[in-house]
């Protein structure tokens, strides 16, 4: 696999799609390498199942919310855009 073939797997780009979108939603810049603390919304979004707190939940929510919307508005291909370099 190379690497353009790495970065174009659907999973991959829904993952760094909503990432982006949980950016914005903060208020950061999407393209930004963002420092996290320890009550970053950032840190919350990607905790572990078992681990999940209301907070981790919302903010999941929050961003499913926005991408059914999304989704909606563009079709499936606005949530799995490859935004290259």
């Amino acid at each position: 696999m190379t690497f353009e073939e790495w970065l174009n797997r659907p999973l991959y780009r829904v993952h760094v799609t909503t990432a982006r979108e949980l950016s914005r939603l903060v208020g950061l810049d999407p393209f930004a390498a963002h420092a996290t603390t320890g009550d970053s919304p950032l840190l919350h979004f990607r905790v572990l199942p078992a681990r999940r707190a209301a907070r981790s939940l919302a903010i999941r929510k929050l961003v499913a919310d926005r991408m059914r919307a999304l989704r909606r508005e563009h079709g499936r291909s606005a949530t799995v855009k490859y935004v290259g370099a």
